[in-house]
């Protein structure tokens, strides 16, 4: 076995480390959610080509901010001696576990699991693959309306009529205008069906890693792109759940063996195509997936595990023009659009001057009442100018990961496998600190949801691409 990198995983369970339910956002008092699935931190420990060891942490968890991830970090640091720039937390964007956690217990019982990872260590040999999952199964959620009408995001299902692959959405599109004062049967919109038919990235990747010894499996990484928001909160209610991730992981488990980390893609503007928001819709798309997955696992070549390692850097990412350098400032532009949209109704303006100037307030009130009002993290750090995210390259033989920030949009993350390698990457999101949505950058002027909860200028997806690009091809020139 001499050469062969060793391999060991763990799974702890961290639903008693939450704090605060998703479904009790924004109150000061709660009750105690009822739970359906446990939320599990699943965790890969590699012994890096380079010497040391690196660390995977899979969370199912909405999305973990920058100082809760360095806590989680040190900990590992101090308790399994893996430094911060060799873990990497991403998370699976449940929408039905906890918004806030006791961050000392998270830490604390990750570390127990990195531990545990270490202590199991043993020769491996790692395979991979994708495929496609076929329709049916995710939509982009976004619709750009033709004729200036900008951007909308189709959030649920409402008014809209679903099809194979795709949503009919007018009936929701509709309902928006139409509460800007506009009548529907006079907009040129209103003539043609409204569909969702932007482009999603629908493979699933799965790398797998079984014992040089036995050949038995050990784990595996499994990464599909779709926001967990089958059963959200605003579904069930006060109930915990790690969405159709739970689903896909005991799939994986049973089928294949061993411990499966998930890991979400660059789905800021993707989500599943559900037909009903239920535990049993959540497993029924969870088992596509997962079937997928098991093609994967029947036709993989596995080959000894010799290359393997985490390139880390931190990046400076530019911070929007317009984001307010105080309450204040903030306060006073949004009272000044606000007088814009009111003089806009008044004269009766077009529609889609309406939209534009809705959204220009929403977008400045969001920063002010929302994040820095509330004492948000990343809003402080961008009044500062200076919005730093760690970007990552983790690699197992031939295959590799970009492991970045935020609520990534599909059309980065395909730009980032385009300069790498697209039957050689794959992108994870959500990980290793939060940043909000990152549209691609034809997407800002088009407006809507997304980009109003942006923070960043458009020019920053081409600096995650680049940057992903550049650990890349560093990893390659180590490896050879």
């Amino acid at each position: 076995m001499e050469n062969i990198l060793k391999v060991g995983f763990s799974s702890v369970e961290i639903t008693d480390c939450g704090k605060q339910p998703r479904a009790s956002r924004g109150r000061r008092k709660y009750e105690t959610p009822e739970v359906h699935d446990h939320l599990h931190a699943n965790i890969l420990v590699s012994e890096n080509c380079e010497g040391g060891e690196f660390a995977l942490v899979a969370c199912d968890h909405s999305g973990i901010e920058q100082d809760e991830s360095e806590i989680i970090k040190e900990k590992i640091n101090g308790l399994a001696g893996i430094p911060p720039e060799r873990v990497s937390i991403f998370c699976s964007h449940t929408h039905s576990g906890f918004d806030t956690f006791d961050n000392a217990k998270l830490a604390a019982r990750v570390a127990d699991g990195v531990i545990e990872a270490k202590g199991v260590m043993q020769p491996a040999e790692a395979g991979f693959g994708f495929r496609d999952v076929g329709p049916g199964v995710s939509i982009n959620r976004r619709v750009l309306l033709p004729d200036g009408y900008g951007g909308f995001c189709i959030m649920y299902n409402n008014d809209c009529v679903i099809e194979d692959d795709r949503l009919e959405c007018s009936g929701q599109v509709r309902k928006y205008y139409e509460m800007l004062g506009a009548k529907w049967a006079d907009l040129e919109i209103s003539r043609n069906p409204i569909y969702t038919d932007r482009p999603k990235d629908r493979d699933v990747w799965a790398v797998i890693f079984r014992s040089a010894c036995d050949k038995k499996v050990l784990g595996s990484l499994v990464r599909f792109t779709a926001h967990s928001c089958v059963v959200s909160s605003k579904h069930i209610g006060n109930v915990i759940s790690a969405d159709y991730p739970a689903y896909l992981k005991s799939f994986v488990q049973k089928n294949i063996g061993g411990i499966c980390l998930f890991a979400n893609g660059a789905c800021g503007d993707v989500r599943m195509l559900y037909r009903e928001n239920t535990f049993e819709e959540a497993e029924r798309l969870a088992n596509v997936i997962g079937e997928k997955v098991r093609e994967i696992y029947r036709d993989v070549s596995f080959s000894p595990l010799n290359r393997a390692g985490i390139n880390c850097t931190l990046v400076s990412y530019p911070v929007h023009k317009d984001f307010p350098k105080s309450i204040e400032e903030g306060e006073k532009c949004a009272a000044e659009l606000k007088k814009n949209v009111l003089a806009a109704h008044a004269r009766n303006a077009d529609v889609r001057e309406l939209k534009r100037l809705n959204e220009e307030y929403d977008w400045i009130n969001a920063k002010v009442e929302r994040w820095l009002k509330k004492g948000n993290l990343q809003a402080y750090e961008c009044i500062k100018g200076k919005f730093a995210r760690e970007q990552q390259y983790i690699y197992f033989n031939d295959v590799g990961a970009a492991a970045v920030p935020g609520e990534v949009f599909t059309k980065i993350g395909l730009e980032i496998q385009a300069r790498i390698g697209k039957d050689k990457c794959f992108v994870i999101g959500y990980a290793n600190g939060y940043m909000a949505y990152l549209p691609a950058a034809e997407d800002y002027p088009e407006g809507s949801y997304e980009v109003r909860h942006s923070m960043l200028e458009p020019t920053a997806g081409d600096v995650m691409a680049e940057t992903a690009a550049n650990l890349a091809e560093a990893a390659r020139s180590l490896t050879g």
